[in-house]
């Protein structure tokens, strides 16, 4: 076992308890005791609240960590002493909460892609299980003693499980159920007999079902709640999958990517178009809003007095859960995507890219401790007791508790062998030197810009030198020069930084033109607002039976004078046009951008042109 942290993503949680607990007079929550996180936002409501578990009161080291291999982008589930957590080299793992992966109850199982879902931890009739979504389209039911996948079980779409389960003890005296969504070719959300996973109804979508769906059980109803890629929210009958109300659509452009938190009276909803919403949960409409000055990812947190919202515009926000007016507001002046976790009275957030871990005082903001990770911190914390569970995209997972040893390695920004922290580098202060250092294109100007960090470093950038256009360009050679280093055509994925560009493209964009061809929807969105040249994101979306590698050519507005400098993602090359090219397989959606600064602002209007597309059989 490892025992050297690092610094990157912070975990969400799930679970399935259903004692019941009252939480500031708005809602009703399922937690057993503070030793368990059992559901994704720790209850079936997705409130993100364990009342009774403290989290560290002072701050914390590591009581061990375990290295998996490959970065976690899986929230955990604490129970009974384990903790479960997916991870992206297509393994679900079990540790033991007090010694990691050294105890005998531990185990690790392959699945057949990758696990951003949350695992779901459940007791159906005497047999304890875990559910999780996977890449390829399976909820896969695995025991939870020694990992065995149970073969009574078997539910799978053509498209990806990244939606975490929701499970229902009982429906209407039909059993106990588990309801999950899935993205791709048959998005929708799907409810499943927990023993079988047999289909007992569906609501197909246009969009992926993001996050964890919610569940109420109030006066013998039991209704679900989820929402779509698309800005779509959904209340359902939970015994048949009829509507309560018409489906919510004003989501913004951006549409949904976090979970919906619901109380007795209200359902939260939290958009890319930089809006929270606060839904009458009988009637759908609309109670108020609350507006941030950048793009909403992360699902908020509900604790015993406020609401809690965390921007990309680098504030955590704390709002009256009645009227969303703001009781609290601090800057963290970093990039903020992971879901807020509250734990008694603390709240704990992560930064990013920063990879900070702050403790804040649930009633005015104020800071009780902070330490850093050496990688962003992208999901949400889980409280269990007096400890954290925490993992990142180097791979490493482990427990923080302030009793632990003090043995930093790796927090508060120092480094090992394997890696290194932004801090060390003057990330804010030198954004040219760090942008040549990663060679991801344009994406970290972007990204600081969109979300208005540019605004807080310009002294810093103008001591530098360059302006905003003059740091894309000496980044865009950097990352040329890295390319030229590899083959053109070689595949990869795109880094975290350009995931967080492309969803700001998507969101942002009023400019889009889709074109369907060879069974394949390719969606253009331009962006000529953020930077003094055009961006461009594509989405290409599989409905193919086969792999296929797909080729897009763009030709340039005019002619550039610096065109071997043209900031783009990965499989991008420049010769007398712009080409990507990359294969995609069947039922996936892949994501790809591009800078355009040989289009003048005011021709942006002709990047809505059609690329020219081939697609061959791989």
């Amino acid at each position: 076992m490892d025992t050297t942290p690092t610094r990157r993503e912070l975990l969400q949680s799930l679970g399935v308890a259903v004692a019941a607990t009252a939480v500031g007079g708005h809602v009703a929550g399922q937690h057993v005791d503070q030793t368990t996180w059992p559901t994704l936002g720790a209850d079936k409501r997705n409130t993100g609240f364990s009342p009774d578990a403290t989290g560290p009161e002072s701050s914390p080291n590591p009581q061990w960590t375990v290295e998996t291999g490959e970065p976690i982008e899986s929230s955990a589930a604490v129970i009974d002493g384990m903790v479960y957590v997916g991870g992206t080299n297509n393994t679900l793992f079990a540790f033991d909460t007090e010694s990691g992966d050294e105890s005998e109850d531990s185990w690790a199982v392959e699945t057949g892609g990758e696990i951003h879902s949350t695992p779901a931890v459940a007791d159906i009739d005497g047999d304890e299980r875990v559910y999780v979504g996977s890449d390829d389209g399976l909820v896969y039911a695995f025991s939870r003693e020694d990992g065995t996948e149970l073969t009574s079980w078997s539910f799978s779409v053509s498209g990806r499980i990244r939606s975490s389960p929701t499970i229902v003890d009982e429906v209407a005296d039909n059993g106990a159920r588990v309801f999950v969504g899935a993205g791709g070719a048959e998005s929708g959300l799907y409810a499943l007999d927990a023993d079988t996973g047999d289909v007992e109804w569906e609501q197909a979508t246009d969009a992926d079902v993001v996050g964890a769906p919610a569940v109420v059980v109030a006066d013998e109803e039991v209704t679900v709640y989820c929402t779509t890629e698309d800005g779509r929210l959904l209340a359902l009958d939970a015994t048949d999958g009829s509507g309560q109300w018409p489906a919510f659509e004003d989501g913004g452009d951006g549409g949904f990517s976090g979970s919906p938190v619901v109380t007795d009276d209200y359902v939260y909803a939290a958009s890319r178009d930089s809006t929270l919403y606060a839904i009458d949960r009988e009637t759908g409409d609309v109670e108020w809003e609350f507006g941030t000055e950048g793009v909403i990812v992360a699902t908020p947190a509900l604790g015993s007095e406020y609401l809690y919202l965390a921007s990309r515009d680098g504030f955590v926000y704390a709002l009256s859960p009645d009227t969303g007016a703001e009781q609290w507001a601090v800057e963290t002046e970093q990039l903020l995507v992971a879901p807020p976790a509250v734990g008694a009275e603390t709240v704990f957030v992560g930064t990013s890219p920063g990879g900070d871990l702050l403790a804040l005082d649930a009633s005015t903001g104020d800071e009780q401790w902070s330490v850093s990770v050496r990688g962003d911190i992208r999901t949400q914390p889980v409280v269990a007791d007096n400890r954290l569970y925490l993992g990142d995209g180097s791979g490493q997972f482990y427990a923080l508790d302030p009793d632990a040893d003090e043995d930093a390695n790796g927090l508060n920004g120092e480094t090992d062998d394997d890696g290194f922290g932004l801090d060390q580098i003057g990330f804010l202060a030198w954004p040219a030197s760090i942008l040549a250092m990663l060679g991801i294109g344009g994406g970290l100007v972007y990204a600081a810009s969109r979300a208005g960090l540019f605004s807080r470093i310009e002294e810093a950038a103008d001591s530098v030198g360059p302006d905003r256009e003059e740091l894309l360009k000496a980044e865009a050679e950097a990352a040329e020069a890295t390319r030229s280093e590899e083959s053109t055509a070689s595949q990869s994925s795109p880094s975290a930084v350009w995931e967080l560009v492309l969803d700001d493209v998507i969101a942002r964009a009023e400019e889009t033109d889709s074109t369907a061809t060879d069974d394949l929807l390719v969606t253009k969105y331009v962006d000529r607002e953020t930077l003094q040249s055009p961006v461009v994101a594509y989405e290409i979306q599989s409905f193919r039976d086969e792999p296929a590698t797909v080729r897009l050519s763009e030709p340039f507005i005019t002619e550039p004078s610096d065109a071997a400098s043209t900031p783009m993602g990965d499989n991008w090359s420049v010769t007398d046009e712009l080409t990507f090219e990359q294969q995609i397989e069947p039922g996936e959606t892949i994501r790809t951008i591009v800078g355009r600064r040989d289009c003048p602002t005011e021709q942006a209007g002709e990047l809505l042109e059609r690329p020219e597309i081939t697609v061959t059989e791989s």
